[in-house]
């Protein structure tokens, strides 16, 4: 009516979480262990040992590569908004295992030995402009293109299961508790726990940093409460003013 005041009105809300039920599903085109998956290019690429990759448009069908060369056990999958890079090793070469590869499609792919001698790789991400794989003994490698891989300092000699990147930072976890964090993927900082669990992965939803051990899950939540600050406008009324978010 123009004369101010306050009206309210009840509603029915309704959230359903997508997350809550799970299908099994079988590849049908392979029983091999599988490492992990993506979903970028209109497609989700799945990774496993002896040479496995598979591609999906939907989740429930699959087709596997049968280009990729043999010899090879693939670990982790990485997307940069135009190319894939997996992360993985040569387990038909007994003293140099480092391998990555990458593809524009994910069916046509270009490997890329690297000499990290007996050292595997278990994880690969992307972000800074740069491609990031970690592995055994503590081993950080980087790339901006993905052919050519330089190794960083890595402050840990323990193996180090995977690596992402969110917020402006990477960060890897592995064995004995270990985590590194990172702003360019090239400068490492320690920042273990005092622990002897095995972190294989590390996740960023919300405020709530994550990383998952096995056999049990260890949950990490890193809040900073809303902090309102009270200040009077020129009128003499007060507005409530966000700081430290």
């Amino acid at each position: 009516d123009g004369k101010g005041g306050i009206a309210s009105k009840t509603l029915a809300l309704n959230v359903v979480d997508p997350l809550t039920n799970w299908t099994r599903r079988a590849s049908g085109v392979t029983t091999n262990l599988l490492y992990g998956v993506i979903f970028a290019g209109d497609q989700f690429v799945a990774v496993g040992i002896n040479n496995t990759i598979l591609t999906s448009p939907d989740g429930v069908t699959w087709t596997r590569n049968t280009t990729f060369p043999s010899g090879i056990s693939l670990t982790g999958v990485a997307h940069n908004g135009s190319r894939y890079v997996v992360s993985g090793y040569r387990f038909s070469n007994p003293t140099d295992k480092g391998l990555v590869a990458y593809s524009n499609d994910g069916v046509v792919w270009t490997t890329v030995n690297i000499s990290t001698g007996l050292a595997q790789f278990w994880g690969v991400t992307y972000g800074a402009g740069r491609f990031v794989a970690v592995g055994d003994s503590g081993v950080i490698y980087s790339s901006a293109d993905s052919a050519t891989w330089t190794a960083a300092v890595s402050p840990v000699t323990n193996t180090l299961r995977g690596v992402t990147f969110a917020d402006g930072r990477f960060v890897a976890c592995g064995d004995s508790g270990r985590v590194l964090t990172s702003p360019d993927g090239i400068a490492w900082t320690n920042r273990s726990l005092p622990s002897s669990g095995i972190y294989y992965s590390a996740t960023r939803r919300a405020r709530t940093a994550q990383r998952s051990r096995f056999p049990q899950s260890l949950r990490r939540q890193e809040k900073r409460p809303l902090r309102q600050r009270h200040r009077p406008d020129r009128r003499g009324t007060g507005r409530a003013q966000r700081l430290g978010l």
